[in-house]
């Protein structure tokens, strides 16, 4: 069997980051035999997941879109946070076409300006949206004179520290104008679903829409009362700050999150034309009409009076374009789809090149510390399923980031064991097939759930390399300089004996390897 025909698989284990043993990594203080032999016994390098490496600014944490992004790239992508600090530098940012349409909106209609957005604090900051943006969002509204900008507010506690909102909401409020009030807060639990948990979207849309929430005098003052009921900032209940201000017909929402996969939901519910055809269950017939709508970025929907700042620039030269000659499948949880289909193959909705999407659905928990194995048991035989009918199979198991951004050690330590024994059987059913694997992470997480300085806990990413390692049964070399993520892609083709595409320009990271006979 020559090279271009024997199987490969990618398995992407999901904030799966390196890091000193201690009493906050959880993966240190996890069983997990196969992984310990794999980075003491074969080929493998450490890679890169943060700031420029992955197209983010510099001092920022890498995440899930910017790693997968990347992986299927074979080449830095830069992301969007570079092209909108670009356009706030050459001044095109306050005059965006998009921007205009709402300010033209509620002038014309007399109506009512809304800002939505996640407010995130720290090196995480930027993951899914990133405080300056909003600032400049509300600069641009000065320069236009917009008369009053209500604000609701989205907490964090996943990729910021779990109760960051307090300071974080504080400061903000200090930089407002007496004509820019925070009017809602309330935990990305709700705001930001993104696995159909329509219960909580509905939450987050009858705050805005009907003034339903707990009361409270300020914002400050609607966190501290969540804390005093356990609430830390992902679930903090929506609140209606002082007299509120509902969304009302006419009126414009400019939404500052970064990600689609986080802002899709809740802006289905106020704009999908046919919304309740397709959601009867959550039917929102009282929906405000006449809407103006702006997304910062573009969150692949197409509807009337929706408008995208920073439209999608769509690439056509990613890793499944690429093996459109072969047979090519993609798995992943749903909690994790996005990722490894629409991030990984370069911004489209629709598969390309032939490519088999495979999602197993993720449990509805309000926390995946009560899961920590998730349906990584049902993924694991649907990729050996996979391997067997296809040439080059990738997969993503969720649990590592998922139940790490919980910070709860104990279900981390479940997490990395269990994810460490679906490993095993999937390395020994490769084996079997005569499949090699390429095993690594996107960003790490689960190995530090504690701070090593103060003992906090973290339930944001992290800056630690994430391994790479390949698998196979012959006298393979891989390149010992610390790589990066845009690497996988060109050593995938290498591997199956595929040319790169013309957009790829990093290189392989296997230098040598058997063909197996």
């Amino acid at each position: 069997m020559n090279v271009s025909t024997q199987k490969l698989v990618l398995v992407i284990l999901d904030g799966w980051g390196l890091a000193p043993a201690g009493p906050g990594n959880a993966i240190s203080l996890a069983s997990t035999p196969v992984m310990d032999n794999l980075l003491v016994k074969s080929p493998m390098t450490t890679l890169i997941t943060h700031g420029r490496s992955v197209g983010l600014p510099d001092v920022q944490l890498g995440n899930s879109e910017a790693g997968h992004e990347n992986i299927g790239a074979g080449t830095t992508v830069n992301r969007d946070t570079i092209r909108i600090w670009e356009s706030v530098i050459d001044q095109s940012f306050f005059d965006l076409p998009a921007f205009m349409k709402a300010v033209e909106h509620v002038k014309k209609n007399g109506s009512s300006m809304h800002v939505i957005g996640l407010l995130q604090y720290g090196p995480g900051g930027g993951t899914h949206a990133d405080p300056d943006h909003l600032y400049a969002i509300l600069e641009m509204l000065r320069r236009q004179k917009v008369s009053q900008v209500f604000i609701h507010l989205i907490t964090d506690g996943r990729d910021s520290p779990p109760q960051a909102a307090k300071q974080v909401v504080a400061d903000f409020i200090s930089r407002l104008r007496p004509n820019e009030k925070v009017v809602s807060v309330q935990g990305r639990l709700y705001a930001m679903d993104r696995n159909n948990n329509w219960d909580r979207t509905t939450k987050a849309f009858d705050c805005l829409v009907k003034g339903q929430g707990k009361q409270a005098t300020d914002p400050v003052a609607a966190i501290m009362d969540a804390y005093s009921k356990d609430e830390t900032d992902e679930f903090i209940s929506p609140y209606i700050i002082g007299q509120g201000k509902s969304i009302k017909d006419n009126d414009a929402i400019i939404m500052t999150n970064l990600r689609a996969d986080r802002a899709r939901q809740l802006t289905q519910m106020f704009m999908q034309p046919d919304f309740d055809q397709v959601h009867g269950e959550v039917s929102q017939k009282n929906r405000p009409k006449n809407l103006c709508y702006v997304g910062l970025t573009d969150f692949g929907l197409n509807y009337p009076n929706l408008y995208t700042a920073f439209p999608a620039i769509s690439r056509r030269g990613t890793l499944p374009f690429t093996l459109g000659n072969l047979r090519q499948a993609y798995l992943a949880e749903s909690e994790k789809f996005p990722h490894i289909t629409y991030f990984l193959n370069g911004g489209n909705f629709m598969p390309v090149a032939g490519e088999k999407q495979i999602k197993i659905e993720s449990d509805r928990v309000a926390s995946f510390a009560d899961n920590p194995e998730m349906s990584a048991e049902a993924l694991t035989q649907a990729t050996m399923s996979a391997i067997e009918t296809n040439d080059f199979v990738a997969v993503n198991y969720a649990n590592p980031d998922m139940v790490g951004h919980t910070g709860d050690i104990a279900a981390g330590v479940r997490a990395a064991a269990h994810v460490d024994y679906c490993l095993g059987r999937l390395i020994s059913f490769a084996k079997r097939n005569q499949a090699r694997l390429l095993i690594t992470a996107d960003h790490g997480n689960l190995e530090r759930l504690r701070e090593p300085d103060t003992g906090e806990i973290n339930t944001s990413h992290t800056n630690n390399p994430v391994p790479f390692i390949f698998l196979d049964d012959g006298d393979s070399v891989v390149n010992s300089a610390i790589g990066k993520l845009c690497n996988i892609a060109p050593t995938i083709l290498n591997l199956l004996g595929q040319p790169l595409s013309a957009e790829m320009n990093a290189e392989s990271l296997v230098v040598r390897q058997k063909v197996w006979a």
